[in-house]
């Protein structure tokens, strides 16, 4: 990621934008990061809108608002309304968070396991589920029906042994919560 945003910061506008093109979109997001702040805005502004779309919706929450917030004000009344109803509306109230603050670096996405799955496996699942993501703090379990069926700390992950299941650790986790 910094190696190629190292690259592509020494090419023009154009140039920079047809590298990215040759990305997958989340590899683009991950160089995209490690550009400048003053860079990402100024190729955001010079992309067309459906790739600028994309490529925003690959971006962390945090990096969404920090960018959009030093973006010149017609670009983000483009972006704007290229993006989802949601997906403008997170925008919009993390970039309303002062910078710095703890609103600033939240983000509405979760991350899942089922109960049945070991701590190993749900570990695993957790990378695949949000590669791109530098932190999961909070820990959705679903019920079969995708229901939620606990939520906890990802700190309780690394206490019990990798290949037990999460079912007996909730039981004996809900004796001591009541």
């Amino acid at each position: 990621g910094a190696a190629a945003a190292d690259s592509l910061g020494v090419l023009s506008d154009h140039a920079a934008l047809r590298s990215l093109a040759c990305m997958p979109t989340g590899r683009q997001a991950a160089v995209f990061g490690y550009l400048p702040l003053h860079r990402q805005t100024d190729l955001l502004a010079a992309m067309d809108c459906r790739k600028a779309k994309a490529l925003f919706a690959a971006l962390p929450g945090d990096e969404q608002a920090d960018i959009y917030n030093r973006l010149p004000p017609e670009t983000r009344d483009r972006l704007l309304h290229s993006l989802d109803g949601n997906d403008r509306d997170e925008l919009l109230k993390l970039a309303a968070c002062p910078e710095g603050s703890a609103g600033s670096v939240a983000t509405s996405e979760f991350a899942w396991v089922l109960p049945e799955l070991s701590f190993a496996y749900a570990l695993s699942n957790l990378r695949l589920q949000s590669p791109s993501r530098y932190s999961i703090y909070l820990l959705f379990v679903l019920a079969r029906d995708s229901r939620p069926f606990f939520s906890f700390s990802l700190l309780f992950l690394f206490l019990p042994h990798p290949l037990s299941s999460f079912g007996p650790f909730f039981r004996l986790l809900s004796l001591f919560l009541g």
